[in-house]
């Protein structure tokens, strides 16, 4: 019995590493740049103070990824996207804004499809480096800088070994921006294209 089951399990791992074999495993670099927008609640502000939301995002990314099967891949990626005045805040005389520098760190799955798609969820944490104009003191704002939960999910197409995806992502930050109060960095919501060498 105990021989049946060895060369069982040994079977098993035979055919997991041919699949391995292959399939691609390695490091890549990538770029993206998208549209990003935060939509907080603004608490004890005069009515008389309008906020925007909504600007450019870009940043680039290194990832390594490890080959379970030749289609399913687990891994680990980092890197840096840059929000210019995601949140801008006006009243009739003074106005400030506050970008957002985005360091993450997240694990990785991608699954392909015979047909050549992939599919790909990304979940981990982001330090957020929220960069305020100084206008923004005089509207009695003030930003701390955190480490925040982030999840993305996405799909790419890869053409002779260039993989190029669009990718939702979300930071789970905070959803007011209070009045002469410390805040938290804000929730953002992304949308962004890609491609990855």
């Amino acid at each position: 019995m105990m021989k049946k089951n060895i060369s069982i399990l040994l079977g098993c791992c035979a055919v997991f590493f041919a699949a391995c074999s292959h399939a691609e495993s390695g490091f890549s670099l990538g770029g993206q740049i998208g549209y990003a927008t935060e939509q907080p609640e603004l608490k004890g502000f005069s009515p008389k103070v309008s906020f925007k939301h909504g600007n450019l995002f870009y940043g680039g990314q290194l990832d390594y990824k490890f080959s379970l099967t030749n289609r399913f891949l687990l891994g680990a990626e980092s890197g840096v996207y840059y929000g210019k005045s995601v949140v801008r805040i006006q009243d009739e005389e003074k106005s400030g804004e506050a970008s957002n520098l985005i360091i993450p760190v997240l694990a990785t799955g991608t699954y392909t499809f015979s047909s050549g798609i992939n599919l790909f969820l990304k979940a981990g944490v982001a330090y957020d480096n929220v960069i305020s104009s100084s206008a923004s003191n005089n509207l009695h704002i003030k930003w701390n800088n955190d480490y925040l939960g982030m999840a993305a999910i996405g799909f790419g197409y890869k053409v002779l070994g260039v993989d190029f995806f669009a990718q939702y992502m979300h930071v789970f930050g905070s959803d007011e921006i209070k009045l002469d109060k410390d805040n938290q960095a804000g929730s953002i919501d992304a949308l962004t294209v890609g491609v990855i060498i």
